[in-house]
């Protein structure tokens, strides 16, 4: 049994060999001490992390699992929908949905303009041990690095504790929401 809310309630599944991984998205948009009230501050350290916004690893021969029975993987992913292991490299990606409403909660801090270009949905390549840094970071298309979320104290320019943050492999316009990829191992393309 893993853990149910009223958000983000997939869990996108990727396998490989005896490991079967799971996406446990966040249950809200940034760990808000008041959740998507204007000005609220975030919880920090935010309580979500402990069993949710990552990816867990559990054994995939082992019926009847709880979340105790896996291992955080990977963390700071506030909901992973697209879950996927390249074929030829057996090596685990996502797409990660991120956070909204930087102007609604934030408008002295984001005009509407930003708030419909930023954050970044990331496209990552996950390893054990990342951390991309939600609900602390967001990745900024315009300048192309994590930067502080407002909830933290930033206010659109500021990299601070982000700097440790795993970037993402391309940022890709905000709120598109992917909920899948394909890695196309075909000849039929140009390699360009």
């Amino acid at each position: 049994s893993l853990p149910a809310t009223q958000n983000h309630t997939a869990k996108s599944i990727a396998v490989s060999g005896d490991d079967l991984f799971v996406n446990i998205g966040s249950p809200s948009n940034a760990c808000m001490q008041q959740s998507r009230t204007v000005g609220s501050p975030g919880q920090d350290p935010c309580p979500e992390l402990d069993t949710r916004a990552g990816i867990w690893r559990f054994s995939a021969s082992t019926p009847g699992q709880t979340q105790a029975d896996g291992s955080r993987y990977a963390t700071g992913l506030r909901n992973v929908v697209a879950l996927r292991l390249h074929p030829g490299q057996n090596q685990l990606y996502g797409a990660v949905h991120g956070r909204d409403q930087l102007h609604g909660m934030w408008p002295e801090r984001y005009t509407i303009e930003q708030n419909a270009e930023k954050p970044s949905e990331e496209f990552v390549r996950i390893t054990e041990g990342s951390d991309f840094g939600w609900p602390y970071c967001y990745h900024d298309p315009e300048t192309g690095q994590k930067l502080l979320a407002p909830e933290y104290g930033g206010e659109g320019t500021t990299v601070g504790r982000c700097a440790d943050a795993d970037a993402p492999l391309v940022g890709f316009p905000a709120h598109w929401a992917p909920n899948d990829l394909e890695f196309y191992t075909g000849s039929q393309f140009p390699e360009r």
